[in-house]
């Protein structure tokens, strides 16, 4: 996926997704659990919820584009 390191994460495990994040190890992080969808940069790394289809007051999803890593959140 254009040479972009990706971690996909569904854990409670708080520490884990914090180690993570620190390692900057990865470009991108994606991670659910909390059905919050959010997204935010932790130094270079994006770290995003696309939310849920499921126990969530909106159903989101969320389009990552590869080349600049821009998001796009679609309600379904």
């Amino acid at each position: 996926l254009a040479n972009r390191r990706i971690a996909v994460l569904h854990s409670d495990d708080t520490h884990r997704f914090q180690q993570t994040i620190a390692s900057a190890a990865y470009d991108l992080i994606c991670y659910g659990h909390t059905h919050i969808a959010e997204h935010h940069h932790a130094g270079p790394t994006l770290v995003l919820n696309p939310g849920a289809l499921y126990r969530a007051k909106q159903h989101t999803v969320a389009v990552v584009g590869t080349n600049d890593l821009t998001v796009t959140r679609i309600i379904v």
